[in-house]
């Protein structure tokens, strides 16, 4: 193993303690620095533009691209979609779909919608027009206690993704970045998570590739009721340039990059001071990325970020 940075990791028999000490320091020894690993195709320290929201998506937490330069957004507490239309920089056309609940992410395939609830439940809608809607109500094995963070379309396998932020209190998964599939073939929902990354993983990863990481973070120990705080999914989104996955995370501020046999291919910090709490991800066709922010005490907003020449 590499020790640069100052990088202190400490295995201990019934736990696990990562500590991040130095890796906003880099030394001279260390052969690739820098915000993301090699390869990494945007730059998340300058978006190309940043929409600011109206005041009813300060709380956005879901968005998917819908075409014709329109994103459909989500927020956490209103049964609504809301078109945001990014030439215009507002919203053009809202639908209810159900009653105000937890919702956290949106995906389009074709000309179906799909919300996901925080407690595991799918809404499918079906639109013909942005006046009527037809919604059927998907109840999966997840729970509550899941929490159930982002969706998205996965056009190679004909299937949706979604993402876990939980369990917490159940060791197997409590270190694990959990995706499930949703066969829109048979609708069934995998009964085991189709992708489990390991943390310990993505913070090899960070190590090796010498990425600049908050150093405040670490690993809680294995058998403590408190949330892992390095990384949190919060939502996920399939890239149609190198058609890896995307995990966003609000907690850790990172954006994870997997392939689809499950390899870690890359890791991006986000910077605390730009990325307030990202919630959303997702892309156009060209490739370019857009993250929603949720606002907090301020305006939400959505950040663009075009792939950038290697």
């Amino acid at each position: 193993m590499l020790y640069c940075c100052s990088l202190i990791r400490v295995f201990r028999s019934r736990f696990l303690v990562i500590i991040l000490s130095g890796l906003l320091s880099l030394g001279s020894g260390c052969s690739h620095s820098g915000k993301h690993g090699p390869g990494f195709m945007y730059n998340m320290d300058h978006p190309e533009t940043v929409y600011k929201l109206p005041s009813e998506l300060r709380e956005i937490s879901g968005i998917a691209w819908v075409g014709a330069n329109r994103l459909a957004c989500i927020q956490d507490e209103a049964g609504k979609i809301f078109y945001y239309n990014l030439k215009r920089g507002d919203v053009r056309g809202r639908q209810t779909f159900e009653a105000n609940h937890d919702y956290e992410g949106i995906a389009v395939a074709g000309d179906t919608l799909f919300v996901l609830k925080s407690d595991g439940t799918i809404f499918k809608i079906n639109t013909a027009t942005e006046d009527s809607l037809i919604t059927e109500r998907i109840e999966t094995h997840l729970k509550k206690a899941d929490n159930t963070e982002g969706i998205c379309y996965d056009s190679a396998y004909s299937r949706l993704l979604v993402v876990c932020k939980g369990i917490y209190g159940k060791k197997i998964n409590r270190h694990t970045v959990r995706i499930y599939a949703y066969s829109l073939s048979d609708g069934t929902l995998s009964a085991d998570p189709v992708y489990a990354i390991p943390l310990g993983g993505i913070f090899d990863y960070i190590s090796q590739n010498k990425i600049q990481a908050d150093a405040r973070e670490t690993f809680k120990e294995e058998n403590s009721d408190k949330p892992v705080s390095f990384f949190e999914a919060s939502d996920i989104a399939v890239s149609p340039v190198d058609s890896n996955i995307y995990v966003l995370a609000s907690v850790g501020k990172k954006i994870l990059v997997i392939d689809h046999q499950g390899n870690i291919r890359n890791v991006a910090a986000l910077a605390p001071e730009l990325f307030t709490q990202p919630e959303g991800i997702t892309f156009a066709p060209d490739g370019t990325m857009y993250i929603s922010d949720e606002g907090k005490n301020h305006k939400g907003n959505i950040m663009e970020f075009p792939v950038q020449k290697q």
